[in-house]
């Protein structure tokens, strides 16, 4: 099953830019990511645990599809290595329960 699509605001946090989804009583799996804010790389984080980074902060997007797996109760934050610019960033995730096969297709064949 997939979630509906979850959209944070980033606020600056010690001095960078910090975007961090609230906690989900359910397990999911995080199936991609699309991104605007400042210019600077990006790491994305389960809790405490490093996932994947990106040089383009301002605007991007990531397609995972084997998908990263987000346990119950767990924090998914994104954060900028910089505190630049006036406009926070802004961040959609799309996120499914692993009941679905994230290599196949979303389509069905109408059987």
């Amino acid at each position: 099953m997939w979630f509906p699509t979850d959209t944070v605001t980033g606020v600056k946090v010690g001095g960078v830019w910090r975007v961090d989804f609230p906690v989900n009583n359910n397990a999911r799996v995080l199936a991609s990511i699309a991104l605007t804010g400042p210019g600077g790389s990006v790491n994305v984080y389960t809790g405490t645990i490093f996932r994947d980074t990106t040089p383009n902060g301002d605007f991007n997007r990531a397609d995972y599809y084997k998908g990263i797996p987000i346990p119950a109760g767990t924090v998914l934050s994104l954060v900028w290595d910089n505190g630049l610019g006036a406009i926070p960033p802004v961040v959609s995730i799309d996120c499914t329960d692993d009941n679905a096969s994230l290599t196949g297709s979303v389509f069905t064949t109408g059987q």
